[in-house]
């Protein structure tokens, strides 16, 4: 039997029709190639991403998807020594809108922003107007650079205000979903009413920040301060944002850094648009302020006030003389802790807790008497015969005069010209205030009577008594002793130094040689001397302790928001005061407690041996009893008192704007006091300032009196 394929097997094909085998193109090789090296690119780049590439493009996810949402932390109080509050935080209400809500119809949103005009008094659209300039904010940094007799300089600005409309749509194109200010601190009741209006108004809504109050406004605020907005972008470097507001002058300033401690961050998820979905979670939270604990007692303070302020309204009403500008300070002698510091013309801190009302602002800035500088210390001023205890220490001091050297006190004496000494018509006079003359004085009786002669020939010489005279070089040095020419280091922006003449300073200012009648004139605090309020009073301090110089300090302690003592170190550090057994210091009250909390800093020691100082002591005790500040006398109390008078000519640009200086009349004076009590155990100096006051036996010693009567609680 045959198969089917037998007949096949022996048939013979033509070579032509023998299948050959053929080759690959190489084309098609070498796209099969490129193929394969473009899968395994892929696969390389997949692996890529998958790994090295996976962490950076999730952080960048992260980044678009988390925020840090900024938390304030609350600001640190200001107290008096006795825990007043003199700085308080209240909630106020700002009116913001968050875009993204805000109806997209034209015709709808345009109603609403009429609607909210209506009840925020704020324009639909952009207005024009003036405002305090850039320029002005910076006068509360460095008040004591420029001349005080001149006016503030008023910088006004032409400023375009945004209205409703164009600030909801700006901020639409940046961050539609984040609450967008439209206007700041309005009233309770404006807030109220926005609420009631909500459901017709679209992305509005209130939110509640809080601002300063101060409860004692004008009475404190030369030594509180205010805040106001950023000066300058160099804050944004140490964490501020453009919206916060800083310490601008007093305490506000100086302690920026610890009343405002550190802000907190919160971490929250958002979609593409930046709308919040959730939080994720707290990296960092807020740390509270610190609060500053003042020395000053509020009671003292409004007693100081309350004295200065009556005595020139009696002037005023009695005699018709309106006297301005003034100071009174009261410090405790025996470590420097100032208990109050009223500078008249003053102003209210409270308008200027949330903006600047500008018609106010305006007219402090137009004020010739300058309310927004605290005189205390950035006013200098011819200290006058107050300064005669620095030249009697030295006097004493150099042996130029001792208790048993009497030296004539004549109404009139002359000073030789040197280059015609035998002309007597060249010769200078040098007038006491009292023209009459005191007749024969020692060292007690020319600080008590303030004998002017006295204090010339012990300054400068005079021939016709064979004295030599301190001269000028050793005034300078005493003076320097006691904290003329410089910074007292306390604790507020804008201190002068006040100014101390040379012979080498005149030589290069005026191109003139020193002549014995500049040293006359320095010796009693006049010619080219110029001191603070403060530098007179802590000079009657030193005297009142003994010869110890402290540091005027307005700050006793700071704590933190438990209550508990606390000190900074230069870094910010912080750290707990404790008591011996270590436990944390909460409100100190004892002595003991005080003495571990407020170390005072001295500043020098006088070197002026203890007998000289006493003898300096019993002359201003003198004074009280037997002298030109006699009306000061609180003997019947039992209290004695120590004191000297100052009356001080002077011929500044005001002066001479108001008319007070004229060719031929008498110049100008003001008017000085400074004072200690108990004589036997000083506890307080005063001193009182009052500018083109007259004589200071008049208008000064009634102040210091209604102080002291004020501080011993007798009622006169």
């Amino acid at each position: 039997m045959h198969s089917l394929e037998e007949p096949f097997q022996e048939l013979e094909l033509p070579s032509s029709h023998v299948p050959r085998k053929r080759s690959v193109p190489v084309r098609l090789v070498t796209f099969y190639l490129l193929v394969v090296l473009v899968f395994v690119g892929f696969a390389m780049r997949m692996v890529s991403l998958q790994t090295s590439v996976e962490a950076n493009y999730e952080l960048l996810s992260d980044e678009n998807r988390l925020r840090l949402v900024r938390e304030n932390a609350p600001r640190g109080l200001i107290y008096d020594r006795n825990g007043v509050p003199l700085v308080r935080n209240i909630p106020s209400y700002n009116v913001t809108a968050i875009p993204a809500y805000v109806s997209e119809d034209d015709d709808a949103a345009q109603q609403e922003y009429t609607l909210l005009s209506q009840l925020i008094d704020a324009p639909v659209a952009t207005t024009t107007n003036l405002e305090a300039g850039s320029g002005s904010k910076y006068l509360f940094q460095s008040p004591g650079s420029r001349d005080l007799s001149e006016p503030s300089p008023a910088s006004v600005e032409i400023n375009h205000s945004l209205g409703i409309k164009e600030i909801i749509e700006s901020a639409t194109t940046f961050e539609p979903y984040q609450p967008t200010l439209i206007k700041a601190d309005v009233s309770r009741e404006v807030a109220l009413k926005v609420e009631e209006m909500r459901p017709f108004l679209e992305g509005i809504q209130i939110e509640v920040v809080p601002i300063r109050d101060y409860p004692t406004g004008d009475l404190t605020s030369h030594l509180v301060g205010y805040m106001g907005p950023l000066p300058n972008e160099s804050y944004l470097e140490y964490g501020y944002d453009e919206d916060d507001r800083v310490g601008y002058a007093g305490v506000e300033a100086v302690f920026e850094a610890e009343l405002s401690g550190h802000k907190g961050e919160t971490q929250i998820e958002v979609d593409v648009a930046g709308k919040p979905i959730r939080d994720v979670g707290h990296a960092k939270s807020p740390v509270a302020g610190l609060n500053v604990h003042l020395t000053i007692d509020l009671d003292l303070q409004a007693a100081a006030y309350d004295a200065i302020s009556k005595i020139l309204d009696i002037v005023d009403r009695r005699w018709g003389i309106k006297l301005e500008q003034g100071v009174v300070i009261a410090m405790d002698p025996r470590d420097g802790q100032i208990l109050a510091m009223v500078s008249i013309p003053n102003y209210d801190n409270n308008r200027f807790a949330s903006y600047i009302d500008l018609d106010y602002y305006q007219s402090l800035l137009e004020n010739i008497y300058n309310p927004l500088v605290n005189h205390a210390i950035t006013g200098q001023y011819p200290p006058g015969s107050t300064f005669k205890l620095v030249t009697a220490s030295g006097a004493l001091q150099d042996q130029v005069v001792n208790i048993d050297t009497w030296i004539e006190g004549e109404g009139t004496v002359h000073l030789e010209n040197k280059y015609a000494p035998n002309d007597p018509g060249q010769a200078q006079p040098f007038y006491c205030w009292y023209r009459e003359g005191h007749g024969h004085l020692n060292i007690v009786g020319a600080i008590a009577q303030s004998c002017n002669i006295f204090f010339y020939k012990v300054g400068g010489g005079f021939p016709e008594d064979r004295l030599d005279g301190l001269g000028e070089q050793s005034l300078a040095q005493y003076a320097e002793q006691f904290g003329y020419g410089a910074n007292t280091g306390i604790e507020l922006t804008g201190e002068a130094t006040g100014h101390i003449p040379t012979a080498r300073w005149k030589r290069l200012t005026y191109g003139e040689s020193w002549s014995t009648g500049d040293t006359y004139n320095m010796a009693v605090g006049q010619g080219f001397v110029t001191a603070t309020p403060l530098q007179v009073l802590n000079m009657a301090a030193t005297v009142a302790n003994g010869g110890t110089l402290y540091q005027p300090s307005i700050v006793h302690h700071l704590s933190d928001a438990t209550g508990s003592v606390t000190r900074v170190d230069d870094e910010g550090n912080r750290t707990l005061v404790t008591d011996e057994l270590g436990n944390p210091i909460l409100y100190p009250s004892s002595e003991e407690e005080m003495s571990l909390v407020f170390e005072p800093e001295v500043i020098r020691w006088l070197e002026v041996d203890p007998e000289n100082i006493a003898l300096v002591q019993e002359g201003m005790r003198q004074a009280v009893a037997d002298g030109t500040a006699e009306h000061l006398s609180l003997d019947e109390y039992g209290i004695h008192v120590a004191a000297k008078t100052g009356t001080a000519e002077f011929c500044d640009s005001l002066s001479i704007r108001r008319g007070w200086c004229r060719e031929g009349w008498p110049l100008p004076t003001h008017a000085w006091t400074v004072a200690y009590a108990p004589y036997e155990s000083p506890e307080i100096a005063v001193m009182a300032f009052v500018y083109n006051g007259g004589e200071g036996s008049a208008i000064a010693v009634p102040i210091v009196r209604e102080f002291l009567e004020s501080y011993f609680e007798i009622e006169n």
